[in-house]
């Protein structure tokens, strides 16, 4: 297995565009890259020089990026016919281009090693850092918002949960997508990242926008686990997976809070598990 592509700067917050360079400890061996989130493959351009982070901005993928990828939650329905849409809502919701961060992944190849596992940065540039620790999942499009098979949208391939609410829809397929999973503390700095797969989890609160994920460790992504305390002193040092909550049905009244202190209350005072938490 060939080591990970070396990146010249990490990823975090800047407030200029930064000159990013790759290199190998292998001889002869080509570094790919990409820098739309997709998977570096063997056809991906070769990296031959400095590559330049700087801000993006572009219409958000809130939607998916066809007509198939409808979402009832969003309030509005297609009209009979491909592409035909009925609906000033949703033509007003890409009236705007979201500002984005600059992602970077790269891989190694050789004709004697096994190409190397994903590496990623992500640089924030000219954007408002946040007070609290910030979670950046790095992906294809397509895993998410693709209409057969994106897991963050209703799509043509969905199923039912059989709960009150439900509807039909890919969110709720038992689906695994391979993300690249950073953690920014509150200082903005980078304290880890690794490769791991992301499904949605909950019951009716899958159809709210912000959708709960899980993240996993498996060694089919990246061998290893997760080695940091996420929760700090009371919590564990190495973890091989974790949940990113949307605080389920608290969500649609904006009361992010309420569960994570209910879990609080309740620890301690009972032979229950409970789940800790750390705001992102």
């Amino acid at each position: 297995l060939a080591p990970k592509p070396i990146f010249s700067k990490v990823g975090g917050f800047y407030n200029a565009n930064q000159d990013i360079t790759l290199s190998t400890t292998i001889p002869g061996a080509v570094i790919r890259y990409t820098t739309d989130g997709s998977e570096p493959t063997e056809s991906s351009p070769i990296y031959t020089g400095k590559i330049t982070a700087s801000k993006r901005s572009e219409v958000s993928y809130r939607w998916g990026y066809d007509a198939k990828n409808k979402t009832q939650v969003q309030q509005y329905s297609w009209a009979e016919g491909y592409g035909n849409i009925n609906s000033s809502y949703y033509t007003s919701m890409f009236k705007d281009p979201v500002s984005k961060a600059f992602v970077l992944k790269a891989k190694v190849f050789h004709d004697d090693y096994v190409p190397s596992v994903t590496a990623c940065q992500t640089y924030f540039i000219n954007m408002n850092r946040p007070s609290l620790p910030v979670v950046s999942l790095v992906t294809d499009k397509a895993n998410f918002f693709n209409a057969d098979s994106g897991i963050y949208i209703q799509g043509i391939n969905g199923c039912y949960r059989g709960v009150n609410g439900d509807v039909l829809a890919n969110w709720n397929q038992d689906w695994e997508r391979k993300v690249y999973v950073e953690y920014y503390d509150a200082t903005g700095t980078r304290q880890f990242g690794v490769n791991a797969g992301a499904s949605t989890m909950g019951a009716v609160s899958r159809q709210i926008d912000l959708k709960s994920l899980n993240i996993v460790m498996r060694s089919e992504y990246e061998p290893g686990a997760i080695e940091y305390p996420m929760f700090g002193d009371d919590g564990n040092s190495v973890y091989e997976s974790f949940l990113l909550r949307n605080s389920g049905n608290d969500w649609e009244q904006g009361v992010f809070a309420r569960d994570a202190m209910i879990q609080s209350i309740v620890r301690g005072q009972s032979d229950m598990e409970t789940q800790d938490y750390q705001p992102v």
